[in-house]
């Protein structure tokens, strides 16, 4: 039987006085088919309409692209979101799936400890 290991949020308070959270949004399809590109089409409305909806949030912005979750080098847009991450630009990331990251187990837990 498969076991699941709860992780819980870090304790974040956002109070009046205090900055609105940056919140950004990582999509990714890893094809080039209609439904996938529909897909990140509709992820990337979500998110926006999300982020921008909650007036606890800033709009830090969208991440998108159509790339393999195997590759992390060639993935222009995930790599520029983990620059503006250490800039501190971003203070939440939101996504479908944490697979959208990678798919790759220890490029996945080294993306992961960056954000630690």
């Amino acid at each position: 039987m498969k076991t699941a290991t709860v992780i819980n949020p870090k304790e974040v308070s956002v109070s009046e006085e205090k900055k609105r959270l940056k919140v950004a949004a990582y999509c990714r399809v890893s094809t080039e088919y209609e439904e996938q590109i529909s897909s990140l089409k509709s992820q990337v409305a979500h998110f926006s309409k999300l982020i921008q909806d909650n007036p606890n949030w800033e709009f830090a912005g969208i991440y998108a692209e159509q790339e393999s979750g195997t590759n992390v080098e060639n993935r222009d847009e995930l790599n520029r979101m983990l620059k503006d991450c250490e800039k501190g630009k971003i203070d939440l990331i939101l996504t479908k799936s944490l697979s959208r990251f990678s798919r790759n187990r220890p490029r996945y837990t080294f993306i992961i400890l960056c954000f630690d």
